[in-house]
């Protein structure tokens, strides 16, 4: 295994992700173009992808389905060997490997799908659930003496990451040293082995790119996806990695598109400074505003280009629409300055709004929206998905 030199290393493409989003496709098939040519440019014969290719466990999308298999084959083409980690949106199962969404490419001599742990010439792949610490498996998960690079589909606790009221002390994820082995949910002895060699264990599954020292020369490096998922990214790097010996390179995702969230409270009136092209864009409105002056921010984000534009939010838990932004705007303040719920709001909103255009004709007769009835109706909604 691994006899050719260098590898090519990337994780979690989640093909068909957000309801099988064509914006999220072209992403997918983009990036994966990308990786075939840094292969052919690198000369890179081996690929390990360490989990998640598609998103849904259950059932997947027949056009996902023909982008994700002809980008794959495309790679196959460019490489000598594709070694597929199943990670746990890949099983059927939540913990066992034997069903699975990539068994048909089981037949393509280029693809190895990995749904048991694998070693040999000092690796380890390691499918979903193999490799936990406490874990009821046999021994064969444990990797071999002289195992120096460990590549998996790992689930960290999140106290992993973000500590918890017994460990004040946990960093992980910036530079301190991860010493508590159990704290990681992975095999003591699979870390041990691993920094007894100076290795690295490299891990899909968390989405957002990270590296955690185990001691001066070994780590945890959490790949990340090679694209925002979504936001909360935080401008951390997407990409693919390139190990060469003992030497690990990144190579950032040209395809990759930013996540950016715009706060009316936080962007100036004619949003001079403001620039995202490829990026997807999600304006909140925070702050009290009318609704001519949030359909010209509106059309000022449309105008620099943005990737693709989410529906906008309304922060009703930072400020329910208060504060005086739009006196000057909004001389005649259909909106209330403040309003003590969410539902005042909609009531108010409803007010506002003017239904003329909207009529009901029945027998010939012409008879307009009662108000009071879509008030009625929006709150009976609103009570439904749990509103307050």
């Amino acid at each position: 295994m691994f006899e050719d030199g260098k590898i090519l290393i990337f994780s979690d493409i989640h093909f068909g992700i957000h309801g099988n989003s064509e914006k999220y496709l072209n992403i997918c098939v983009d990036t994966m173009g990308w990786i075939a040519e840094l292969c052919k440019e690198h000369f890179v014969k081996n690929v390990v992808f360490m989990g998640d290719f598609f998103d849904s466990r259950s059932s997947i999308d027949v056009k996902t389905l023909n982008y994700a298999s002809q980008s794959l084959y495309n790679l196959s083409k460019s490489v000598d060997r594709i070694y597929m980690i199943l990670g746990n949106h890949d099983l059927y199962l939540r913990d066992l490997t034997f069903i699975h969404s990539l068994s048909a490419y089981q037949g393509n001599e280029a693809i190895t799908v990995v749904q048991s742990p694998m070693h040999g010439n000092g690796y380890s792949l390691l499918p979903w659930g193999y490799g936990k610490s406490q874990t009821t498996r046999n021994d064969e998960e444990i990797v071999p003496r002289g195992t120096k690079y460990v590549f998996c589909h790992h689930d960290f606790p999140k106290s992993f990451f973000f500590g918890s009221s017994s460990s004040q002390n946990r960093r992980y994820g910036d530079t301190s040293t991860a010493s508590r082995y159990e704290d990681i949910g992975m095999d003591e002895s699979i870390i041990k082995e691993v920094i007894s060699n100076s290795g690295i264990i490299m891990s899909g599954h968390v989405h957002k790119s990270r590296r955690i020292p185990l001691d001066g020369k070994s780590s945890i490096i959490i790949s990340g996806s090679p694209y925002e998922t979504e936001y909360g990214f935080d401008g951390a790097a997407c990409g693919a990695f390139i190990l060469d010996g003992s030497k690990l390179n990144f190579f950032p995702n040209p395809h990759n598109k930013r996540h950016v969230e715009l706060r009316t409270s936080s962007i100036d009136d004619d949003m001079a400074d403001v620039d995202f092209p490829n990026s997807f864009i999600r304006l909140k409105v925070d702050t009290q505003e009318s609704f001519d002056t949030i359909s010209k921010i509106q059309h000022k984000i449309a105008s620099k280009n943005p990737y693709f534009v989410f529906n906008t939010v309304f922060d009703f838990e930072a400020c329910p629409f208060t504060g005086k932004r739009d006196i000057v705007e909004n001389p005649t303040e259909s909106l209330p300055n403040r309003v003590s719920s969410k539902m005042d709001y909609l009531n108010s909103a409803i007010d506002a709004a003017d239904f003329s255009e909207f009529v009901f004709e029945i027998g010939g007769k012409r008879t307009p929206v009662d108000k009071t009835l879509v008030k009625e109706l929006a709150k009976k909604y609103y009570e439904m998905i749990g509103g307050r």
